[in-house]
């Protein structure tokens, strides 16, 4: 019987993850901290493996907290950092640390959308104002200064779209809020922007594709053989970290 649902919230520095019983009211909540890297100044990186192991280490540590039955939880939400962005290849094994939204590194890049794109006309087509923050400018930086590791990504993608994976889900897709701290978003038709993409020369096809941010992408399952959907056997899961 459904009697929780389960919030996690995997943001920078750490994780919480908050049971809630179906009137609202908070359960029990579990943390786990964990760290960015700093290889050069301003620069900011992070081991995505780290967090998700930062997740399953606050979601046993809530659950043996509250004592509840995994079996009992219905349903399951994630929050993750906006603008933070990991390639990976078609196996989902990252190409390499994560650039973290709060990274400096694109400079360089911020002043030349300032002279092709324009500061204003940025700012009209994503509703961002132009700043080295969001992904975009870092997304050139990957083209211009690492052109093999972008040849070889198939995919670039935000934290929701690498837990959501992680925890069993079959589809890979982001919505409209992350890309607008992504600042690559169309206002107009809340989606990619394409002008915006092919000012910089980054093909569409190594985003994942958009949809709401409320799309139910499976149902927690007991058993191994319903591996079809989002956070299957949430227990079993746990125990492999």
């Amino acid at each position: 019987m459904v009697k929780y649902v389960v919030g996690i919230d995997a943001g920078t520095t750490g994780s919480t993850v908050m049971i809630f019983d179906l009137e609202g009211k908070l359960i029990g909540s579990g943390y786990r901290e964990y760290s960015c890297k700093f290889p050069h100044p301003g620069w900011v990186e992070q081991d995505i493996n780290d967090l998700w192991k930062g997740v399953c280490e606050a979601s046993r540590e809530v659950l043996a907290k509250t004592e509840i039955d995994p079996k009992e939880i219905g349903s399951l939400g994630i929050s993750s950092q906006r603008g933070t962005f990991v390639p990976i290849d078609k196996d989902w094994t990252p190409l390499c640390d994560s650039i973290v939204w709060s990274d400096g590194r694109a400079g360089e890049e911020v002043k030349w959308i300032e002279e092709h794109v324009g500061r204003d006309h940025y700012h009209e087509v994503s509703g961002d104002p132009l700043s080295g923050m969001w992904a975009y400018a870092k997304y050139k930086w990957v083209k211009d200064n690492r052109p093999e590791l972008y040849k070889k990504a198939w995919k670039f993608v935000n934290g929701q779209e690498w837990l959501l994976h992680n925890l069993g889900s079959e589809e890979l897709f982001t919505d409209p809020s992350s890309l607008a701290l992504n600042g690559m978003l169309d206002v107009k038709t809340l989606d990619w922007s394409d002008e915006l993409l092919d000012a910089i020369g980054i093909d569409k096809d190594k985003l994942p594709p958009v949809k709401t941010s409320m799309t139910q992408v499976g149902v927690i399952s007991e058993q191994a053989s319903e591996l079809t959907g989002f956070c299957c056997r949430y227990a079993d899961l746990l125990r492999r970290w």
